[in-house]
This record gives C-alpha cells, sequence and structure tokens, in this order.
C-alpha cells in the first residue's frame, strides 16, 4: 500500500465516519483541517 493509497482510505474512513456520526457536531478531522468534509464533496 502506498502513502497515497493509506491517506486515501484515511480520509474516506473519516468521511464515513462522518456520515455515519451527522449529530451535529465537527468530527476531529474538521477541527484538525478547519474544514468541513461535506464542503470538499460539494465544492465542484
Amino acid at each position: 500500500m502506498t502513502n497515497n493509497e493509506l491517506n486515501q482510505n484515511s480520509f474516506y474512513g473519516i468521511f464515513i465516519d462522518y456520515e455515519i456520526n451527522n449529530d451535529g457536531y465537527p468530527t476531529k478531522w474538521y477541527f484538525l483541517t478547519n474544514i468541513h468534509p461535506l464542503d470538499i464533496f460539494s465544492n465542484k
């Protein structure tokens, strides 16, 4: 597994975790990056 693959898996894992725990509170990823996960996917 390359670093890029690992990073992608981590990113999608966190995004899925956000979806599952979408209770109105920011995720750890949100605090680390200051970017909302849904902003990434909706920004085309």
